[in-house]
């Protein structure tokens, strides 16, 4: 199984980003892993206009990502607010169920401070939300440079 983490905005601080990668060597002995940073779009002004003006632009970039991963296999899950949330047990069960219906790359879409595009949202039915199941550790980056450490 491969595993591409597409997320918008990087890590600025030291710690966390020391803490993604020991995370990421954790699992390269069980899986090919592939993070993926873009630009977030940082906007002087936050009217309703430019945030959804940065969550194109931004948008954009994902599904431009999304295209390159070259495996017509792979299943694409979003990570947004509305999205469902699973336990440890019914996401290994969902990852199971991908691997026989011959899924072999799963790609993980975290959107930047502003959230993500209506494209991004409308390009996959597979939302998930944060959750207690535990499979794979990331650093997701949220406004005002807070950090959430979260578990899928």
């Amino acid at each position: 199984m491969n595993i591409h983490i597409i997320t918008v905005g990087k890590l600025k601080e030291k710690y966390l980003k020391e803490m993604q990668d020991e995370y990421m060597k954790r699992l390269s002995r069980f899986t090919k892993i592939n993070v993926i940073e873009l630009k977030e779009e940082e906007l002087k002004d936050e009217n309703h206009a430019n945030v959804l003006k940065a969550k194109d632009i931004e948008g954009e970039r994902i599904l431009e990502s999304i295209e390159k991963i070259n495996d017509t296999n792979k299943i694409i899950y979003l990570l947004c607010i509305n999205g469902k949330m699973y336990n440890t047990l019914e996401f290994k069960d969902e990852i199971n169920k991908n691997m026989l219906n011959g899924k072999s790359t799963m790609v993980f879409v975290i959107g930047g401070s502003y959230g993500l595009s209506d494209e991004v949202i409308n390009y996959t039915k597979n939302h998930i939300s944060f959750s207690c199941a535990i499979f794979l550790t990331l650093i997701n980056k949220f406004k005002n440079d807070f950090s959430v450490i979260f578990v899928l």
